[in-house]
Order: C-alpha cells, then structure tokens, then sequence
C-alpha cells in the first residue's frame, strides 16, 4: 500500500513502516508545530488539517501522541483519541472494502468478509469489544454489518490513541519544552479539564463520586465503575461524555496484578445506560468496604437533600 495510506491512517502499521524505512532520527520545531496545531484543532472540535507530504502528516500524528502523553493531561488525550477516531471511522465508511479489511486485520487478526459484513474470532473480539450479549455469535465467531465492524474499529482506534504515556525526563528537549508548553496551552481551554470527573453534574460532584474517581483497589473496582456510570446516566452525560468518565477512572485505578481496564468499565457503562432505572445502591458500597463511613455519610446527607427538591 502507499504511503499515501500510511498517511491517512497514521496510527497503522503502514505508517510505522513508513517511519522505519525513513530512518527518522530527528524532528524539527516547525514539526512540533504542526504536532500541536493537529491536537489543538482536534481539542477544539476541528477536523485534522491533513498534510499533502505523507512524512509531514504521519510525523505530526506521532509526535501529537508523544506530546499528549508528556503533557499528562487525561481529558485532553481522551477528547484527541476520539476525534482522532471519528475521523478515521468516516474514512473507512468511504474506503473499499479491501481497505476496512487490512484495518481491522491490524486489530483482530482474523477478520474475514462474510456477506456484506465481516467476521472474527470471539477471542480477538474481545480485545476491544464490550457488549458479548449483543452481538451476534455463531460456532465461536461474531458477524457484523460493514456499520457495525466500522463501529468496532473506532472504539479500538481511540484506545489505541489514548493509550500511551511519556516520561517527559526521557525527551529530547525540543520535545519537552514543546510539551511543557502545549500542556500550559490546553489548561486554559474550557472544555478541557485534568480529569474527566471535572463533569460538574449534581451526583458526579457527590464527594463518594469525587472519591472513587481517584480509582480504587482490586477487589472494588467494579462496584466503583457501577456507581459512576449511574451518577453519569443521572446527571444526564452523553454517552460519548460518560466514556471519558469511566476511562478515566479505569486509568486511575491502581496498578495490580489484574489491572482494571478500559473494556471492563465501559461494559458496565453499556450496561447501565441499557438500564436506566438502576439505582445507586448506598448498602453495597458499605458493605464492600468501598469508602469511608464518613464520605459514605456526607453523601447520604447530600442526597436526602436532593429528595426533599
């Protein structure tokens, strides 16, 4: 394939051929800039500005993500991700399907054309899909719509453009001060905040909700998911909006041996946006020992108050 393809999906593994068989060792500041214009439009709900010159395009894809992942700002890596996707979900939507194909190849190695659609394996289903229950299963394989696999794609895309990090000790120093800078740059942009449990919505703001955003231990992880998707579907957040949310607690989450996952908390964010008389269940997060008693207790106290509205 090209390397205007390798252009036009810089996250694939086209382009980091590109980058190897061109032996890039070195960037610029003007490649910086163009680094951080693609995240700042992107931040500020504008398309990419595509280059014309492939190594300028796929340069300022990779270095955006090294940025980002410098910078250390969560919501922001969360809101490029997705738009990142979006746009490259709207160029699958239009590309052949030999293209879609070589894609989702690169995600789910066993992708093969079924009809009008495409199939996989369950196992290479479930490194990015959420919502088993739903689809449709046949002798250990998932069958989609041309629609649907494209859905799919995004949602991987996105975690594979957020999922990265940088120590900013490591960079060379045009590439740390470019981050310093860029992070100071996107603190002052409104719709950008440090954690997404910045959403100021009135049961997000609860201090149990405040308290479980800073993540939680093995073992109540889970229960902690549960209780911010409700507050999310309570307060009324877009779907797109509670996936920053729950990310951003999944990346909370302290490290272990089972590490919580994305996957697993936008499962139950499916699951109880699906089921929207649920209701938060004070009792369990007691009994599971999730918070303090004296949060547990403020909370309580907030909410009754809520009642009485």
């Amino acid at each position: 394939m090209s390397d205007e393809f390798a252009a036009k999906y810089p996250f694939s593994e086209k382009a980091r051929d590109y980058l190897a068989r061109e032996n890039i060792a070195s960037v610029s500041d003007e490649e910086l800039t163009l680094a951080r214009n693609r995240i700042m439009r992107s931040l500020q709900g504008f398309a990419t500005k595509k280059e014309k010159n492939p190594r300028r395009e796929i340069v300022a894809y990779v270095l955006g993500r090294i940025l980002l992942g410098a910078a250390g700002n969560s919501s922001a890596t969360l809101k490029y991700s997705a738009m990142q996707a979006r746009e490259a979900a709207d160029e699958l939507k239009k590309d052949e399907e030999e293209i879609v194909l070589g894609i989702a190849r690169e995600f789910f190695p066993s992708t093969e054309i079924a009809g009008e659609g495409a199939s996989m394996k369950i196992l290479d289903y479930l490194k990015f899909g959420f919502d088993l229950a739903n689809e449709n299963v046949s002798d250990g394989r998932m069958f989609f719509t041309k629609s649907g696999l494209i859905s799919l794609l995004r949602r991987a895309i996105e975690i594979k453009i957020s999922g990265i990090s940088f120590s900013a000790k490591s960079l060379p120093p045009n590439i740390k001060k470019a981050a310093d800078d860029l992070a100071r740059e996107m603190d002052k942009l409104p719709l950008v905040s440090k954690s997404a449990g910045n959403f100021q919505g009135k049961y997000l703001s609860l201090p149990a909700m405040q308290r479980i955003m800073q993540g939680l231990g093995e073992g109540k992880r889970y229960y902690g998911s549960m209780t911010l998707a409700i507050a999310c579907m309570k307060d009324k957040l877009t779907k797109e909006q509670a996936e920053e949310v729950m990310i951003a607690y999944a990346r909370n989450c302290s490290k272990s041996t089972h590490n919580f996952t994305d996957r697993e908390a936008l499962a139950t964010l499916e699951w109880v946006y699906k089921h929207p008389t649920i209701n938060f269940s004070m009792k369990t997060l007691r009994e599971q020992g999730i918070l303090d008693e004296k949060t547990l207790i403020e909370t309580e106290q907030i909410m009754r108050k809520f009642g009485r509205k």
